[in-house]
Order: structure tokens, then sequence, then C-alpha cells
């Protein structure tokens, strides 16, 4: 059986789990963002095949549908898009961050020093030293190693300290996100995060993004997966 010397657990839901629920939330969307699409084009051949007073009534007949389907799907790319954000906070937790160090590197921190007896030095008793002597020899050494490894727990768990907060501080945010509601300021923010898909000037028409949001955009897009794009409604 091996032995693992972790000292600290990660985040009990990984990113990958998190990950997989923004996209099964994105994945059912596509499939209202396909119905309404054929809604669309049928009404564009139905218009096709009237005229006169009928075609001017005809007209506007799934406007309030399709406003209605895209303002929920709005909504729920926006929920998708803070759910990504969280998971970008605990990919930092569990693996990313530098500095406080993430779970992953502060277990290794902590397994090197192990590995190095916490930097307490042996020193034998010499050739010809008592029984006692050695026995002395041996117990100081456990004594520094014990001190040694004490100090290096203080710091690594106030270094996890400061990763804690900040991970809280992360759902803080990314909950009064979730309070507020898809907005503007809110969804740029999202956008230049690679929180939202590369698409998200499509999907958010109404919000007006600059040069700057496209361009941190797109660079975060090509540091993570590929990803579907969206079906838009609408």
């Amino acid at each position: 059986m091996m032995f693992d010397s972790s000292l600290f657990d990660p985040y009990p839901v990984d990113a990958p789990q998190l990950q997989a629920a923004a996209e099964a939330t994105r994945g059912r969307l596509d499939l209202v963002g396909t119905l309404l699409a054929t809604v669309e084009q049928e009404h564009r051949a139905m218009m096709g095949a009237i005229e006169g007073d009928l075609a001017t009534s005809a007209q506007d007949a799934p406007t309030e549908v399709l406003t209605v389907a895209s303002t929920v799907q709005q909504q729920a790319y926006y929920a998708a898009g803070c759910l990504e954000e969280f998971v970008q906070a605990v990919d930092r937790y569990n693996d990313a961050s530098s500095d406080p160090r993430s779970i992953s590197r502060l277990n290794a921190a902590y397994r090197d020093a192990m590995a190095g007896d916490f930097g307490a030095q042996y020193t034998p008793a010499g050739a010809g030293a008592t029984l006692e002597q050695r026995s002395e020899a041996v117990d100081l050494f456990h004594q520094q190693r014990a001190g040694a490894e004490a100090a290096v727990l203080q710091s690594l768990h106030a270094e996890k300290l400061r990763l804690d907060s900040a991970l809280d501080d992360s759902a803080a945010q990314v909950k009064a996100m979730l309070d507020r509601g898809p907005n503007s300021a809110d969804i740029r923010t999202l956008c230049r995060s690679g929180s939202l898909p590369i698409d998200a000037p499509v999907i958010f028409a109404d919000v007006r993004f600059s040069w700057w949001d496209r361009a941190l955009a797109w660079m975060a897009a090509r540091r993570a997966p590929p990803r579907p794009t969206a079906t838009i409604c609408g």
C-alpha cells in the first residue's frame, strides 16, 4: 500500500466536473436554439407563400417567442459563464496558483521537505561513542527534525489560509454576479476572462464590447481547451 503524504485536500468538486456542468447547460440551450432557428426558417417559408393583409399580420408572429427565448438563452449562458468563472478559481486553488501556492504545490513542497528531513541534519556521535551518546545523537536529530517540521507546517498552513481566502473571494464574486443577473459590466468581465464562448458578442448583441474585451477573450480562448460555439436564438 502506497503512503499518501499529501497534507491538504483539493476542492471536493474538481474543475473538470464543474466544467462539464457548464457545458451541459450550454448543450441543452443549443437544442433550444436549433429548434427556434427552425421556427424562423419555417416562418420565412410561410411568409413567401402568402401575401396581402394576411402577410402583414403574420410578419411578426414569432417575434415574442424568439425574444423570450433569446432572453432565456442569454440568462443561461450568463449563469454558465459564472460557473466557468468559478471553474477557473477552483483550477487555481487545486493546481495553477503560484502565490499563494495551490494545493498540489503545497503538497509537493511538503513532500519535498519531508524527503529532506525538513532540513535537519543527523550528526553521528563518532566511532568511539558510547551507546548512550549514540542514542543522544539520534534523539537530538529527531528533536531538530520535529522542530523543523513544525516550522514548515506552520508556514504551509499560513499559506493555505491565503489560498482559502482567495477561493472564498472568488466564490463571493461569482455569487454577486449571479445575484445581479446578466448586465453589461459582468458580461464583459466574463468575456475577458474566457468564461463565455468566443462568440459572446453575438449571444449578447445588446452589450457594447470593446476591442480590448475581444482581444482578451481571444487570448483566453487560445489558452483554454476548444469548446463548441453557441446556437443563437433570434
